[in-house]
């Protein structure tokens, strides 16, 4: 289990609305730039479309703004420099907070070398106000209240593209002379947005803004991208850094002295390095406005330490872990019987907690369902259905694991996995599949939540389980000592019932997403872009082709299709269709390719990776659909012509690209404004349902669909519309072949 505490001083936060009127609800706003960063203490108005009301909001240090709205009302967003910059539409009937996020270009940045448009002020004394000036005085002072001279203040104001930067005094000082009217970010030292100021539209304006700070100096060593701390006992959190302890446990609740602890900040090579002491202790000073991924020697990516938010609070941070230990697992490794081959054939097994009971007041009912906050912005994966049980996982790193009822939101039963990092669940004969990404494939029975079995199958799995006549296909480094070395991974055959291995496979990486089953073979693509299909009975390798694949393969009862990079040298994907038998290629969809970012790509999270369907074909009856840039289009496959193509018109950073539902009856999109709408088959819009930050693939079930979210909550929608059904768990189904027969 992991347990986390924090302590924080002097950190503002803003609650939200409670106890609105019927007709009302609470419009939350995500203001990001380009780069999707948040723009803080930011200006907006919203002017109702119909009656001209205006509505003036700030955003806080996060981005972030709330408002109360009006249900089927339409405001336009304005700032200072752009009028009616977008529209929001708020529905006419909606229960829950509304979430929208709006990029603004025009943002003026706060960095350290700013030249354009910044205004250098060193006033000794403070100056006099005018009519649209204000003088405003800056004191910064130490949790002591001395006095911190000599330290850079800057004031940013993106409404009039300006920076005013200064420096203390040796009363720790600053003095500025700022427009009215107007927001500022207050930035100190190296950190950015750290506090802000507002001046009213007053005549004459005199302001004095302390602030408190507490400078950094610690003693860290730098070896190319790793960053060695050596701290004392007395050492203490800053304004600039979080003091993050962390202790580590084994199974048995043991300390684990000597572990290596990793904390890569995201989006970078850099990486901080400690090691428990023989308490099982480890302390950090990590800088603020980053995230950082934790791994151990043997389990990456453990958990997500989140302290990108600037504030000006000293946070003191505790945090426990379980972990089965390096020294066991190398043990293990050594003793563990291989066969002729090198396959490693026996494997740890990983036990579960049993959880007896779950806060209902997580599940809220609502005019169209229900949805479960979890508490957290975990990101919450595809569900599985089976009769009227829902599986999923908390979150991505949460290891508690749940079954609800799936038209009530009632707790079932639940288990705490050993790990973080669960794949979406799959269903088959009474079991359901979890893979974690550190990094085990677990059997659970699926009306008792009792584990059947497990298997540690090594340092980090990137796929999700498939299975197909009572066996369990998963894809996972041979041995610990593999790390990326190519055909060092293995595609494993267990039996469903018992764990036992039934046959092994080399490939020469992981899995994209998972394995998929047609017919009397399985496929995969890897990680490399090579197509793969084995027999899945024996697991004789059939076919092996390296075509620079960038999704799953979707396998009709003749032809494999999937979106490849045929040119290294571009960026550009195109669909193209493989014969089953022999991988020989068939023909290109001239119309179905579109800009791709392979190094993207190659940098997505493990939970992407494990749920991936980006571009990914379906294909019903004949037809194959692709949803990629906003757009859904439909092939027939009888003439390869396409039968049409639509434009879903979002006004997003994000471009929609999860693979549609495609049903009996209908087609679920999940798009990039946060809607899922059914059309009929010739796509015509029958209902539509807003939720938060759809991330994933619903799945849907007699008139129900099912969304996970970034937002940590799971959303249940009853559309009253019984043909929204048949598609169980991610990948349509436990072979995740997205392929329907003709009738």
């Amino acid at each position: 289990m992991k347990y986390f505490i924090c302590f924080l001083v002097a950190f503002q936060f803003v609650a939200s609305a409670q106890n609105l009127e019927p007709d009302k609800t609470t419009l939350f706003i995500n203001l990001i730039d380009n780069n999707k960063q948040p723009v803080p203490f930011f200006d907006i108005l919203l002017i109702d479309k119909e009656t001209k009301a205006e509505s003036k909001i700030i955003t806080n240090i996060k981005g972030k703004a709330e408002l109360t709205v009006v249900l089927g009302k339409t405001y336009s967003v304005n700032f200072r420099d752009v009028q009616n910059h977008s529209e929001i539409s708020v529905p006419a009937k909606y229960t829950g907070n509304l979430v929208k996020t709006i990029v603004y270009s025009n943002v003026v940045s706060t960095a350290t070398n700013l030249k354009v448009d910044t205004v250098f002020q060193n006033y000794a004394t403070l100056p006099k106000a005018t009519a649209t000036t204000a003088a405003v005085n800056i004191v910064l002072q130490n949790e002591s209240n001395l006095a911190l001279p000599n330290v850079a203040i800057k004031l940013s104001c993106p409404s009039i593209n300006r920076v005013f930067t200064g420096k203390t005094n040796n009363k720790g000082e600053a003095y500025f002379l700022l427009p009215i009217n107007n927001s500022y970010a207050v930035s100190v030292a190296e950190i950015s947005n750290y506090d802000n100021v507002y001046i009213p539209n007053r005549n004459g304006i005199v302001m004095t803004k302390k602030i408190r700070y507490i400078p950094t100096n610690v003693n860290e060593i730098s070896k190319g991208d790793t960053i060695i701390q050596n701290l004392q006992v007395t050492e203490k959190a800053t304004s600039a850094r979080v003091l993050v302890s962390i202790l580590i446990l084994d199974l048995e609740k043991n300390k684990l002295p000597n572990e290596n602890i990793y904390l890569n900040i995201k989006g970078t090579s850099q990486v901080y390095v400690a090691k428990t002491n023989a308490q099982g202790k480890a302390n950090l000073l990590l800088p603020k406005g980053k995230k950082y991924d934790l791994s151990f020697q043997y389990e990456r990516n453990v958990d997500v330490l989140d302290y990108s938010l600037n504030d000006n609070g000293i946070r003191n941070t505790e945090i426990e872990y379980s972990y089965v230990g390096s020294k066991k697992i190398e043990e293990h490794y050594k003793a563990a019987k291989k066969t002729k081959d090198g396959f490693v054939i026996e494997f740890m097994s990983i036990p579960t907690t049993r959880i007896n009971a779950f806060n209902q007041q997580k599940v809220t009912k609502n005019e169209n369902g229900f949805e479960i906050n979890f508490g957290s912005t975990n990101p919450v994966n595809s569900p599985a259905i089976h009769n009227d049980l829902l599986f999923l996982s908390e979150g991505f790193q949460s290891k508690n694991f749940y079954c609800f009822n799936s038209t009530t939101g009632k707790f079932v039963w639940g288990q705490e996995l050993t790990e973080s990092g669960a794949s979406s669940a799959v269903v088959a004969d009474e079991i359901v599949l979890i893979n974690t990404y550190s990094c085990t494939l677990y059997a659970l029975d699926c009306k008792s939540g009792k584990l059947l079995w497990s298997k540690w199958l090594g340092s980090s799995i990137f796929s999700t389980p498939t299975v197909a006549d009572g066996k369990v296909y998963v894809t996972y480094p041979n041995d610990i000592y593999s790390g990326n070395k190519k055909n060092k991974y293995v595609l494993t055959a267990f039996n469903l019932k018992t764990g036992e291995v039934e046959w092994q496979n080399w490939l020469d990486s992981e899995a994209l997403a998972s394995a998929v089953v047609s017919g009397l073979n399985v496929f995969v693509t890897s990680l490399e872009g090579t197509l793969y299909s084995f027999n899945k009975t024996n697991g004789k390798l059939e076919q092996q082709l390296l075509v620079n694949a960038v999704t799953p393969p979707t396998i009709s009862e003749s032809h494999v299709y999937c979106f490849v990079n045929e040119s290294q040298t571009s960026e550009k994907i195109n669909l193209i269709a493989l014969d089953k038998n022999d991988f020989k290629k068939q023909f290109a969809f001239l119309n179905c390719s579109t800009n791709f970012s392979i190094k993207e790509f190659k940098n997505s999270s493990p939970n992407q990776l494990m749920n991936y369907t980006n571009c990914r074909p379906v294909i019903s009856r004949d037809k194959l659909y692709v949803s990629f840039n906003n757009n859904i289009k439909c092939i027939d496959l009888k003439t390869n012509n396409e039968l049409w193509n639509y434009n879903l018109n979002i006004n997003s950073v994000e471009k929609v690209n999860l693979m549609p539902l495609v049903l009996e009856d209908r087609i679920i999109v999940a798009s990039a404004d946060d809607k899922i709408t059914s059309y009929t088959l010739n796509f015509k819009p029958i209902q539509s349902f807003t939720i938060e930050s759809v991330i994933t693939e619903p799945i849907a079930h007699n008139g129900w669909i099912y969304s996970g979210s970034s937002s940590g909550k799971l959303f249940a929608i009853n559309t009253n519309d019984k043909l929204i059904t048949g598609w169980q768990m991610w990948g349509a189904n436990a072979l995740h072949n997205p392929f329907f027969k003709s009738n």
